[in-house]
């Protein structure tokens, strides 16, 4: 008896050592739809408004569990598997190929999930604030910045006074919503 237990310690001591300390949370859901469903229905040309009302509608009942995935999602459209699927796309378009099945853009969905959370999106702002540092800055984040509210002003005061001056001019000026 004392033989099999021993054998089997090493076994359990390395399963306890391959499981992850760190695992990755679960996406959340709102009416059995993940949130990266959701977020489709911002940047798909094809649907509704109220497509997009309604994703906006579940991203406020996810609420700020939402950000961290969001977040993420902000630097996935610089990808390579994005760029190729975006290339592959392009491709058909000029080859007089016409096709609907446009490569959903991560960035987009994820500022306008941003947007849709309004202030519960705080956490956010750093990443945002990186998106303006970026070749070219993607001023979109000027925007979920002041949708944000109060804790975006920060934000929009350093983006007045850059180096940057389209943002600058952006932050003055803006007024359209995402697009």
């Amino acid at each position: 008896k004392g033989t099999i237990f021993v054998g089997i310690l090493p076994i359990i001591v390395s399963a306890g050592c391959v499981t992850d300390p760190h695992p990755k949370p679960t996406e959340p859901s709102y009416q059995g739809k993940s949130l990266s469903e959701w977020l489709r229905d911002f940047d798909n040309y094809n649907l509704l408004p109220e497509n997009q009302a309604m994703a906006a509608e579940a991203m406020r009942h996810i609420g700020s569990e939402a950000v961290p995935f969001l977040v993420e999602r902000l630097d996935q459209s610089q990808s390579k598997r994005y760029q190729l699927e975006l290339q592959k796309w392009r491709d058909k378009q000029s080859a007089n190929e016409p096709s609907s099945d446009r490569p959903a853009n991560p960035r987009l969905e994820a500022l306008a999930g941003l947007d849709a959370l309004g202030s519960e999106a705080a956490a956010a702002l750093p990443a945002l604030g990186k998106l303006l540092h970026h070749d070219p800055p993607d001023l979109r984040a000027l925007y979920v910045a002041a949708r944000i509210g109060p804790a975006g002003v920060p934000l929009l005061t350093e983006s007045l006074t850059n180096e940057i001056k389209a943002d600058r001019k952006s932050t003055r000026l803006n007024s359209s919503p995402l697009t």
